[in-house]
């Protein structure tokens, strides 16, 4: 086991580098417990408010956590990668992510008032069930959705920026070659998401003996009885074919190219 060995310098950068991922820790929790607070405040009366508002609320809340633990997972990941960081080995796995953890239940004693004045209740259960469930759904936010919402939105949009970035300001053709690299990825990676999204929004087929199967739905061979907006379906269903087509070109095209590389070392 290599144990690694720092200079004075470099472990006071190393713990100015765990100082300021804490604070951006810190002040990731304070955002969203802010914004969860102007959304819950800025619903409708409770006499005009109506069931789909407070779904609405809660999902926006969720995707709040989500987009939280992203952003805190891709800043410390950060630290761990960076080639010139005294973090590489002797991470903030150590020392975090604490307080990103905690924040789901953070936001739960937040909803206090709007789960005892029973916003949450949906007549089933006790409260202590609703409690549990309520907790669930958003640890569930953070430590799934969060890294989903890193790989499809915060990815190819750190591609998109720094591929930009470099073919405005390479020097040479390798790098504005790397960027172009790095634009294409963005877009491929932004193409696969929509289609996921087109296709399983979309496809919530009606038919009984249809329904569940996904293959069926994406083929266009269920029919589309109970699909809100058939079109959209569509177009998730040509974007998958597409897809399908790509790739299956590339496996023929690479078969081909190994069979010519093969006939021309049998000649030599």
């Amino acid at each position: 086991m290599v144990r690694l060995t720092f200079t004075e310098a470099q472990l006071q950068a190393r713990r100015r580098a765990l100082t300021r991922f804490r604070l951006l820790e810190i002040l990731g929790v304070l955002l969203a417990l802010g914004a969860v607070a102007s959304i819950m405040y800025l619903l409708p009366p409770e006499q005009v408010r109506r069931h789909s508002d407070l779904t609405s609320a809660f999902y926006a809340v969720l995707a709040i956590l989500a987009m939280q633990s992203a952003v805190v997972t891709r800043v410390g990941f950060g630290l761990i990668i960076e080639p010139r960081s005294l973090l590489k080995r002797a991470a903030p796995l150590r020392h975090g992510w604490f307080i990103t953890a905690a924040t789901p239940v953070a936001v739960l004693c937040l909803l206090t008032p709007w789960i005892a004045a029973g916003e949450f209740d949906d007549r089933r259960g006790s409260s202590a069930w609703q409690l549990a469930f309520l907790l669930f759904l958003l640890l569930a936010a953070a430590t799934i959705s969060g890294p989903l919402q890193l790989v499809a939105v915060l990815l190819p949009v750190e591609l998109l920026i720094r591929g930009l970035v470099r073919v405005a300001t390479g020097r040479s053709r390798s790098e504005r070659s790397d960027g172009a690299g790095q634009i294409r990825l963005a877009g491929f990676i932004t193409y696969l998401v929509a289609m996921c999204l087109m296709i399983g929004g979309t496809a919530t087929i009606a038919t009984p003996q249809y329904r569940g199967s996904v293959w069926l739905v994406v083929l266009g061979l269920a029919g589309n009885e109970g699909v809100a907006h058939p079109w959209l379906l569509w177009i998730g269903r040509l974007m998958f074919y597409a897809f399908l087509v790509t790739i299956l070109w590339a496996l023929y095209s690479g078969h081909r190219r190994t069979r010519a590389k093969q006939r021309e070392e049998r000649e030599q």
